[in-house]
């Protein structure tokens, strides 16, 4: 490792060969909850696993949140940005529901079974129903690679979906915030 006070990295927590679990002393919550580290923190008494993601998706959340409550999200995708997600609205005061919707019903389930919401009710919801349960809720976050460079206009919602609801101010879309979690890095050259 370097010898430097952080490093950021990623890394999964799970226990497998290749792991990295040895090497840290303690995890913190976040970590330990979403089961993969992205910062490691160097003290005292070791190295410190961190995971930073939920903190950077609520970050820009957080404006909105103080205007109007978010009770229900939906989720596109079940990796490893939808774990990250799925831990950060399971503390989001007042959330009510929380919908994961992919293609594969059984990774769904696998990500809701391994993260811990507290009380939240989290349910699946098949990718073909995803413009109606995305009609349901107060909050849709993308963490699917559609979109993803070099296809950059596409989505996984409909563009009529959000042209509604920028068109007729009564219709269902109205009030949706959506998200996408896609990462445009700048060209490398």
């Amino acid at each position: 490792l370097c010898r430097c006070e952080h490093r950021d990295t990623v890394l999964p927590k799970r226990d497998t060969e290749d792991s990295a679990l040895p090497v840290f002393r303690f995890f913190a919550a976040g970590a330990s909850a979403i089961g993969a580290v992205n910062t490691i923190i160097v003290t005292e008494t070791g190295l410190r696993g961190e995971n930073t993601d939920h903190i950077g998706f609520l970050a820009p959340l957080r404006p909105f949140l103080l205007r109007r409550p978010v009770r229900s999200a939906l989720i596109l995708g079940a990796g490893g940005a939808a774990r990250s997600v799925l831990y950060a609205l399971s503390g989001i005061a007042g959330m009510e529901r929380v919908q994961i919707c992919t293609r594969t019903e059984k990774r769904a389930h696998l990500l809701i079974d391994s993260i811990a919401v507290g009380d939240v009710p989290v349910v699946t919801t098949a990718w073909d129903h995803r413009h109606t349960a995305a009609t349901s809720v107060d909050l849709v976050v993308n963490t699917t690679p559609v979109g993803m460079w070099p296809h950059l206009s596409l989505s996984p919602l409909s563009p009529f979906f959000f042209f509604f609801s920028l068109l007729l101010p009564s219709s269902p879309f109205s009030s949706l915030l959506s998200l996408s979690l896609i990462p445009l890095p700048p060209p490398s050259y």
